[in-house]
């Protein structure tokens, strides 16, 4: 009887947190892409037609007076109901950036991404891998911006999917 009443314990824990746990980008990954101290700034979670979205921000201490100079990095976590709708989501997303300056796709990330860039104002990432998306963009690239610290923190999150 212990057995089985934990059993249930377990099933309902794991049911319970199904769709609950997403990897995320931690103080010190945006802190090193962002190449100065930050804060999380935002931070939400919500499920809206069957697709679980996670997004956080984080920004650059001391950067808020002077919003022109103002440096973020943007993420976002989407877990689709199966790989077909989050392909056509990626291609949705693929298709209105198209013909947009400095947009290419990206090798050995998951199953597609891009990266896009005009090397002053913004850096993107977008990764699918079988069913979920990730984003990562900085906007506002400044000097201290590592474009390679962005890839490897990408690489690490799109592992863990």
């Amino acid at each position: 009887m212990k057995k089985v009443i934990l059993l249930m314990g377990l099933a309902l824990i794991s049911f319970i947190s199904y769709g609950q746990t997403h990897p995320s980008v931690s103080q010190t990954e945006a802190e090193k892409i962002l190449g100065r101290p930050a804060h999380l700034s935002a931070n939400s979670a919500e499920t809206r037609d069957h697709i679980v979205q996670y997004r956080s921000t984080y920004t650059a201490n001391g950067m808020e007076i002077d919003k022109d100079n103002q440096s973020n990095l943007y993420y976002m976590f989407e877990e689709y109901a199966n790989r077909s709708d989050a392909e056509k989501s990626f291609k949705s997303l693929m298709s209105q950036n198209a013909g947009m300056q400095g947009l290419s796709a990206l090798d050995g990330f998951g199953d597609e991404a891009i990266i896009q860039t005009d090397n002053d104002h913004f850096q993107l990432l977008m990764v699918r891998k079988s069913k979920k998306i990730i984003r990562l963009k900085v906007n506002k690239v400044t000097s201290t911006t590592s474009i390679d610290e962005l890839k490897r923190v990408t690489k690490k999150i799109t592992e863990e999917l």
